[in-house]
């Protein structure tokens, strides 16, 4: 099961994505791909505020043969809302994921 943990307290946001969704164990697998394009189009968006100045203290823990994503960093007041938006957009496609496949997919938000 992937576990897609999102935590926000102020400016500082945490978001970890843990475990293999294991839909499908002969082949490819359509769930733990959707978690991983979710993940990574986050990241990519917030290199992107980063580079920008709008972000600080960007930490990440990556690996895919583990099942490991975690993404860690203050946001600055500029960049709040458009990284606030993008998190929860985000968010949306995990929960979309864990409604429709609940057996392989978990939403935690803190």
């Amino acid at each position: 099961m992937t576990t897609a943990r999102f935590w926000e307290n102020g400016s500082r946001y945490e978001i970890n994505i843990t475990g293999h969704a294991g839909y499908n164990t002969n082949g490819p697998d359509i769930v733990c791909a959707s978690c991983s394009v979710l993940a990574y189009t986050l990241l990519n968006e917030i290199l992107a505020v980063d580079a920008e100045g709008g972000v600080r203290g960007v930490s990440t823990e990556i690996s895919d043969a583990d099942g490991v994503f975690k993404l860690s960093f203050y946001v600055n007041p500029g960049a709040r809302d458009r990284v606030h938006n993008s998190v929860n957009l985000i968010l949306s496609g995990f929960y979309l994921l864990a409604n429709r496949y609940p057996d392989f997919v978990l939403v935690a938000r803190a």
